[in-house]
């Protein structure tokens, strides 16, 4: 979540610059890349531990491949937006990306109830099988 509004952040400062290939980019450049690949390892990770053992190593590859239409889907929308609008445009689009899928994240982990705490200050667990509590920590 923070990974994703950092690199959304880093492309919002990016497209507000009136040269974005000029050497002022070249300051953002840095915080931009360390959030890209925050959001990359981070998703990669959840993903990874999410999966059964037995199908990580499918999940890795659905995702590689998905991560690799994202970016062909982002590089067409971002050159017909540069055409249209002009060269800071692109990293708009990829910034409203980047916080679409940060809101995502939070929607996710809000529905999940790991941010609920019952009564008293104990945190709510779920059912194990066997009839024990799993603590949410």
């Amino acid at each position: 979540l923070l990974a994703g509004v950092s690199a959304g952040l880093a492309y919002m400062a990016l497209a507000t610059l009136s040269d974005p290939t000029g050497s002022s980019a070249l300051m953002l450049a840095v915080p931009l890349g360390l959030a890209e690949i925050s959001v990359a390892i981070t998703s990669q990770v959840i993903i990874s531990r999410r999966g059964q053992p037995s199908k990580r190593g499918l999940l890795g590859a659905m995702f590689s491949v998905t991560s690799a239409m994202g970016i062909l889907f982002i590089g067409k929308v971002g050159g017909l937006v540069y055409d249209l609008e002009g060269p800071g445009a692109p990293f708009f689009v990829v910034a409203a990306m980047n916080f679409s899928v940060a809101t995502g994240a939070a929607l996710v982990w809000w529905c999940k109830g790991e941010n609920r705490l019952v009564k008293g200050g104990e945190e709510e667990g779920e059912e194990e099988e066997g009839g024990g509590r799993r603590s949410w920590s």
